[in-house]
C-alpha cells in the first residue's frame, strides 16, 4: 500500500502541481527541472550522494514524458513499479537485484519513448 501512496502523492504533488504553476508563470523547462530536483532530493537523501544523480535523471525524463504526453499515470505507473521493485528485490537472491532493475530501467524508458512519440 505505500507504494501505491508514495505513487500517487509524490507525482501529484512534485510533479504536477509544481510543473503547472510554473508553466502559468512562464519558466523555461531548465528552470522548472531544477525546481523540481531541489522539491524531490530532501526525500531521497537517505539514499545518500547518489540521490543527486539518481534524483536528475530521473526528473529529466519524468518531465520530458509528462510535458509530452500531460498525463500522470504513466509516471504514478514507473513511479509504483519501481518502488515495488526495490521492494521485492530485498527478498531475492544476492545478485538477481540489479538485473531486474537494468531490465526494468530499459522497459520503463522504452515505454516512455514510445508514450513521448505519439503525442507531437
Amino acid at each position: 500500500m505505500w507504494n501505491l501512496n508514495a505513487a500517487l502523492v509524490e507525482e501529484t504533488m512534485l510533479l504536477a502541481l509544481p510543473v503547472a504553476v510554473m508553466t502559468r508563470r512562464g519558466l523555461t523547462w531548465p528552470a522548472q527541472l531544477t525546481v523540481l530536483i531541489l522539491l524531490r532530493l530532501p526525500f531521497h537523501l537517505y539514499y545518500g550522494l547518489g540521490a543527486t544523480v539518481m534524483v536528475s535523471v530521473r526528473m529529466t525524463g519524468w518531465l520530458f514524458v509528462y510535458q509530452r504526453t500531460g498525463s500522470l499515470w504513466p509516471l504514478m505507473l514507473a513511479h509504483f513499479t519501481l518502488n515495488s521493485l526495490q521492494t521485492t528485490c530485498a527478498f531475492l537472491p544476492p545478485g538477481t537485484g540489479p538485473l531486474l532493475g537494468a531490465t526494468a530501467l530499459t522497459l520503463a524508458a522504452v515505454t516512455a519513448f514510445r508514450w513521448a512519440r505519439q503525442k507531437p
